[in-house]
């Protein structure tokens, strides 16, 4: 699965593919990629404000592994202390992973890309 992050979206798309015996290509991931975006559907439902999160490799070459909404309060930090929480910057790493807020979301759609192999999460800034 493979997951970017633009500036008013977040598209998840499943990366494992072969072709099938007659040409087409198909994914083995699809199922994957159904779970992750299950974590949007809430969202839709209240249209409530959250934090949007990434997580980030910090050497090597695959970059972001992953996108989470957390509490409109912010995502905690490494500092030890869960009330320390921030809606924007770097929020610490561990184990080579970093985490970034990226400021307050408001999810807005959810769509199916085309051939059903991913979703774009569309996305409102709330300031």
């Amino acid at each position: 699965m493979k997951i970017t992050l633009h500036s008013r979206s977040i598209v998840i798309r499943a990366t494992d593919r072969f072709t099938l015996h007659n040409g087409y290509t198909d994914y083995a991931d699809d199922l994957a990629v159904d779970d992750k975006a299950d974590e949007f559907v809430d969202a839709l439902d209240t249209g409530a404000i959250h934090t949007l999160v990434s997580h980030e490799r910090v050497t090597g070459d695959t970059g972001l592994l992953d996108v989470r909404l957390a509490s409109a309060d912010g995502a905690p930090g490494n500092s030890g202390d869960p009330s320390q929480r921030a809606t924007e910057g770097w929020r610490g790493t561990t184990n080579d992973i970093a985490v970034y807020a990226h400021g307050l979301v408001r999810i807005t759609d959810v769509r199916r890309l085309a051939r059903g192999y991913g979703y774009r999460v569309a996305f409102e800034r709330v300031r």
